[in-house]
């Protein structure tokens, strides 16, 4: 997600890497999720704020660390495969109202 996020971000920003000006923005990028209780949570929430998504409908679980996905590529056959462990995304939802009003 945060991936994505970040690509969406630079696809519709006025500047983009080599300097040049596009023409229009095309709209704002906003990450909906919840981060985690660990220091992987402050990695991924300056990550997204350096490059301009909005986070600011995320939560903070007091419980549950980040969510993380793995994806493994096989180089001889170019087979994909992941690994996704959800995290605070995945159980903290619970919770969520509470967390957010702490």
């Amino acid at each position: 997600g945060c991936n994505q996020a970040i690509a969406c971000a630079k696809l519709s920003s006025n500047n983009n890497e080599n300097g040049s000006t596009n023409k229009m923005t095309i709209g704002k990028v906003a990450f909906l999720g919840q981060f985690g209780n660990d220091s992987a949570s402050i990695i991924l929430q300056n990550a997204l704020v350096d490059n301009n998504v909005d986070i600011t409908a995320c939560g903070h679980s007091k419980l549950y660390p980040s969510g993380r996905g793995y994806v493994m590529i096989v180089p001889d056959t170019g087979e994909v495969s992941a690994v996704v462990s959800g995290g605070s995304n995945l159980y903290g939802w619970g919770s969520w109202g509470v967390e957010n009003n702490n």
